[in-house]
């Protein structure tokens, strides 16, 4: 970083003590000096009073801040990790011409001038000089400080409402698919990691929903992923209307509510209890147990859509009762998954659609939403290339040229100012 005239930035953080002479502070330095790191920035100076970073080079002030307020997000959650006795941190940073050398720290009026702003920080403020607010606002979250100076209080957030793009023709044929509700047959949608089956999933139980469908959907919960049939136990408590976790408890009275015999509560149960060592259901036995509880409801007329999103990723016994299901199919039952193409292939009989890869028109449409306006040349075409028509990735390397600030307002639209990081894309 040696440079004897250069314009940069300079970052200094002072730790506040909640507990007077409590060496509370040591702890966090390693935290903070990752953070500035990720920024490409450098420590500077560290003594049991103050750290001092510098940021050169290009985009120097557009890291400084960022680096400012993710510090000030990572001492807040040491602070909530923590608890009493960590400390909090006054945060300032400004710019201009420094003087860096390898023999000693940075010094001069733009040093000067930061430590003094950071005086008048109060414990967890992270201000900046007023001049530099115009020229970070699109970053960043600002609030008039002290005399001279703006707060950093937070980062921009994108556009949250985002098209579904290059799907049109896929979701004309789903549709196509649940418009006979007297002859359903079973199918899944497939795609690699990151195509938006998830996304698919969701926009076609909205468009069953409107065609009088019943949905049903297993996303494969954290708490029932070690449980055999967790998938099969999640529909049933659905349509029971009964929390998985409450299911010992309630499931009972809520299938005898439901009109269901005797018997049928017991095939029911023997599924959903897996507690029991002695009863271990077979994939036929867990879908008869859901058919119970479907045919308890309505008087025939309704129509079902059973989801199941990522089937491969289900215990064995789910698993099985979805290709089983999919084996099976009745009247008025719709069983569709959202799955990968190696997984489909075990699939037989079972009709298939493949998820389609973005075109770059998909991708300009889609980060024209998210920005509100065109998106500049120099981005379109890296993301082009870098998503290989995957909307997962896509999406993962647009908001990460928002993470990093690259993203920048010039006249009436906007630039990507500096390059994307080299990532290892495996």
């Amino acid at each position: 970083l040696a440079q004897p005239a250069t314009i940069g930035w300079v970052m200094v953080v002072e730790p506040v003590d909640t507990a007077p002479g409590q060496p509370s502070y040591a702890p966090l330095v390693g935290r903070l000096i990752d953070a500035v790191v990720d920024s490409d920035g450098a420590l500077d100076f560290l003594d049991e009073r103050h750290l001092r970073f510098i940021f050169i080079g290009p985009r120097a002030q557009a890291r400084a801040v960022l680096a400012a307020q993710e510090l000030q997000e990572r001492v807040e959650a040491s602070r909530d990790d923590g608890g009493p006795g960590e400390p909090s941190c006054r945060i300032a940073i400004g710019g201009g011409h420094l003087s860096v050398t390898r023999a000693a720290p940075v010094e001069g009026a733009v040093t000067t001038a930061v430590r003094a702003l950071a005086a008048t920080c109060a414990p967890g403020q992270v201000l900046m000089p007023s001049r530099f607010a115009n020229a970070v606002n699109d970053l960043v979250l600002l609030r008039p400080g002290n005399a001279d100076s703006v707060e950093i209080v937070g980062r921009r957030a994108l556009r949250p409402v985002l098209p579904v793009v290059g799907r049109a023709e896929l979701l004309a044929e789903l549709d196509g698919r649940v418009s006979d509700a007297a002859a359903l047959s079973p199918f899944v949608v497939t795609g690699p990691p990151g195509a938006g089956k998830s996304v698919l999933a969701l926009e076609l139980q909205r468009r069953a929903r409107l065609q009088g469908f019943t949905v049903c959907a297993t996303r494969n919960p954290p708490s029932l992923r070690a449980v055999s049939g967790g998938a099969i136990i999640e529909l049933i408590c659905k349509m029971a209307d009964v929390a998985p976790s409450e299911r010992w408890k309630w499931l009972p009275a809520a299938l005898e509510r439901l009109g269901i015999s005797r018997e049928g509560c017991a095939a029911v149960l023997a599924v959903t209890n897996e507690r029991s060592p002695a009863t271990k259901s077979t994939a036929a036995q867990a879908v008869a147990a859901l058919r119970l509880v479907i045919d308890a409801q309505g008087d025939g007329k309704r129509s079902w859509l059973l989801l199941f999103d990522r089937p491969e990723e289900l215990d064995p016994l789910s698993g099985e009762a979805f290709v089983e299901l999919c084996r099976t199919p009745r009247a008025r039952e719709l069983t569709v998954g959202f799955t990968t193409p190696a997984w489909a292939q075990s699939l037989k009989g079972v009709g298939a659609r493949e998820i389609p890869p973005l075109t770059a028109d998909d991708v300009t449409e889609w980060l024209t939403a998210l920005l509100g306006q065109e998106p500049p040349r120099d981005l379109l075409s890296t993301i082009v290339g870098r998503c290989r028509g995957v909307a997962g990735l896509m999406v993962d390397w647009a908001l990460l040229a928002f993470d990093l600030g690259l993203l920048r307002p010039r006249g009436d639209g906007l630039v990507l100012e500096g390059e994307f990081p080299a990532i290892r894309e495996s």
